[in-house]
């Protein structure tokens, strides 16, 4: 059984959407953010329609563990902010590519980027 092809509406068969979700929470890392255009550029260069969103720079609130999600709206959260517009990018992409420098820092403090984990705590509705 062979893959699926995917069909861009512009772009025609074979090439994807994607999307690009760049969780680096530093501006100044400047090498992430370039990697992920280098990325985004050889992707579009193949015909795949590349869109990439900027977490950091994003409204997204934290979850209130209110299971909206799943009883009230399946699918979509009651919180009103920048989720809506993700969540869309999300639901319409072939490809959902998630980024995140590793950021390690000392002893005791917290070692994961906390923007990204808001993020994806608030995605769960829509991966059910």
């Amino acid at each position: 059984m062979g893959a699926t092809p995917f069909k861009d509406k512009a772009k025609g068969d074979g090439f994807m959407k994607i999307t690009i979700l760049n969780g680096n929470p530093n501006a100044d890392n400047v090498k992430f953010d370039n990697y992920l255009k280098e990325l985004s550029d050889l992707l579009d260069s193949n015909n795949h329609t590349v869109t990439i969103l900027k977490l950091r720079e994003m409204d997204i609130k934290y979850c209130t563990g209110c299971f909206g999600c799943w009883v009230k709206t399946p699918g979509e959260c009651v919180v009103a902010d920048d989720m809506r517009d993700i969540r869309r990018e999300y639901i319409h992409s072939d490809f959902v590519l998630f980024t995140s420098p590793v950021i390690m820092k000392a002893k005791g403090s917290q070692n994961f980027n906390s923007g990204f984990l808001n993020y994806l705590g608030r995605i769960t509705g829509i991966q059910c």
